[in-house]
């Protein structure tokens, strides 16, 4: 499944349930570098990244900080308090998963909170420092602010 396709999927999902969400807009991510889909619901932005690895139409969701809120990762099955998704079902790909996790994490300030599909929430710092499955990966500097 795509990018395009799983978003197209989860429009359709939303849809279902009564929820509208704004047409998408695909801009380019200030932290990566890299294309994502900015889209509306319930009155909140959020970022889009396509971050395959646990399947191949995963996603993550980022909700931006101001100056009174920290900024969000949602970050489904991607990345777990000291661990990750697993890789091992159909469409799961470990190599995948490793790039989604350097360019889709470790790209994040350290304040960022993380609330994983599972379990606790944790921040990009502590899993950037604690977590096993993320300290072989190459080291991309935290982007600090804006």
């Amino acid at each position: 499944m795509t990018f395009e396709q799983a978003l197209d999927l989860a429009q359709r999902a939303f849809e279902v349930a009564g929820v509208a969400i704004l047409p998408g807009v695909l801009v380019q991510d200030a932290a990566t570098g890299l294309a994502c889909l900015t889209i509306a619901l319930a009155g909140l932005e959020l970022t889009v990244d396509h971050a395959p690895g646990h399947t191949r139409g995963s996603v993550a969701f980022r909700l931006p900080y101001d100056d009174t809120v920290p900024e969000v990762m949602l970050s489904g099955d991607l990345l777990f308090a000291g661990s990750i998704g697993r890789t091992d079902l159909p469409g799961g790909d470990h190599a995948t998963m490793e790039r989604s996790l350097a360019s889709k994490v470790l790209t994040l300030r350290d304040e960022v909170v993380v609330l994983p599909g599972h379990g606790p929430q944790t921040t990009i710092g502590r899993e950037r420092a604690t977590n096993p499955y993320l300290q072989d990966l190459p080291a991309a500097p935290p982007v600090r602010g804006l």
